[in-house]
This record gives C-alpha cells, sequence and structure tokens, in this order.
C-alpha cells in the first residue's frame, strides 16, 4: 500500500468515525463505543488490501444491515465472512488479521452478506464495495432496519465523493434502486444490478455475470 493511500484511509475512516449518530441511526465505527474500535480496524485493512488490488469496478449499496456490517465493519459482510474468510478471493479471515466484533452476542449470518460474497466467488470478482449511507439506519429499534431518508442520503454522499475522487474507478454499479437514484443525485453514471435481498439472488448473480463477461473485472493475477 502506497504511503499516501494509507494515510488517506486513515483520514477517511477517522471522518467516518466522527459523524454523530441520528435519533434512528447509528454511527457503528464511532470512538464513543469502545466495541466499535474492531470495526474501525476491519474496515482499515478492507480498504487496505482493496489499495493492494485496484479494484476499477465501484458497487454501491443501500446501508449497512444489522446482521452484517453493523457488526462487522466492512460493506456486504457478516460475522462469519470476516472471520472465517473468503478462500477463493484470499480475503477476510482471522488469519489475515480480521477480528471479530467484541460483543459477546452478535447475529450468526446476514443472507445478504452470504449471497454477495457466494457470487463474487464464483466470478473472481473483487469490486470495491460501499454503501450509499454508511450507517445503520433503522425503524423499531437496533435490530430493525429501514430505507436511509433524503437527507441521510446526503450525508452518504459526501464519503461516496471521497471514494469516487480518489480511487481508480472506471465503472460504478448501482445494488438496488436506492443507490441508483442516489448515485443519480451525483450525476454518476452507473449500471444497476438487483439487491440480492428478498428474492434477487438470482438477477443479482446474472448482473454479476454480465459485468464480468464484458470485462468488469480486476486482473485476477491480484488476488
Amino acid at each position: 500500500m502506497t504511503g499516501g493511500k494509507a494515510r488517506w484511509i486513515s483520514d477517511f475512516v477517522e471522518e467516518l468515525a466522527s459523524v454523530p449518530s441520528g435519533p434512528n441511526f447509528s454511527n457503528f465505527y464511532s470512538p464513543s463505543e469502545p466495541a466499535n474500535a474492531v470495526r474501525r480496524h476491519n474496515l482499515s485493512l478492507y480498504l487496505s488490501d482493496l489499495d493492494r488490488r485496484s479494484p476499477n469496478v465501484l458497487m454501491v449499496g443501500e446501508c449497512p444491515g444489522y446482521r452484517g456490517t453493523k457488526v462487522t465493519g466492512v460493506p456486504f459482510a457478516d460475522v462469519p465472512v470476516v472471520v472465517n474468510g473468503i478462500e477463493p478471493l484470499g480475503m477476510f479471515g482471522t488469519s489475515n488479521g480480521y477480528r471479530p466484533p467484541a460483543e459477546k452476542s452478535h447475529p450468526p449470518k446476514e443472507q445478504t452478506s452470504t449471497t454477495v460474497w457466494e457470487v463474487l466467488a464464483r466470478h473472481q470478482f473483487v469490486p470495491l464495495l460501499w454503501a450509499s449511507f454508511p450507517f445503520h439506519a433503522y425503524a423499531d429499534g437496533p435490530d430493525t432496519n429501514r430505507t436511509p431518508t433524503k437527507a441521510e442520503l446526503r450525508v452518504g454522499r459526501e464519503f461516496l465523493l471521497k471514494i469516487l475522487a480518489d480511487w481508480p474507478i472506471e465503472d460504478v454499479v448501482a445494488v438496488g434502486r436506492v443507490a441508483e437514484r442516489t448515485l443519480g443525485t451525483l450525476g454518476v453514471p452507473c449500471k444497476h444490478v438487483r439487491h440480492p435481498a428478498r428474492g434477487g439472488k438470482r438477477d443479482f448473480e446474472s448482473g454479476v455475470a454480465h459485468l464480468v463477461a464484458n470485462g468488469r473485472s480486476i486482473d485476477s493475477s491480484g488476488l
């Protein structure tokens, strides 16, 4: 990893952590909770790994779920993904320095995370994954998910813009319609694949297969 990018990652995670939680969303990177240090560590490690791989595709989802990113700190990744790793891609795992959540009790699995990484591993495809709103938006308590508001998406797009400005991104892919609308407000041209939740697994996989077939993948020698 270049010294410049190492500094960028440190500053990016610090700025992300500095956003105050709202009445109906939580910033699970905030230093206000000691357990969040694990999530900052995992996100930094993920971005450092991607810096080495130099992905040219950014895939943007909606926002973190309470069973996945909220627990691990890594986009589209639940505890089994982060702790056990994705062997075909040589990613994640405690052997690579990733840490399990500090909380004794946490959700065991998130279906979206499982689907996303199964599909990416099958196609040897490693994009940079991010969210339209990078914090956990909830409805009826911390163990619920909801669609972020327009005001929340305005907060999230500042982080999207930083990624687009400073990473070698050539193609942007919206995972779901919320991400597509967010990218549209930024004037960012994007392709669209269906979100894998709520019966969208088959369409998500066919969308990824189409991207890979059209050359939108990193060189597998970097895996």
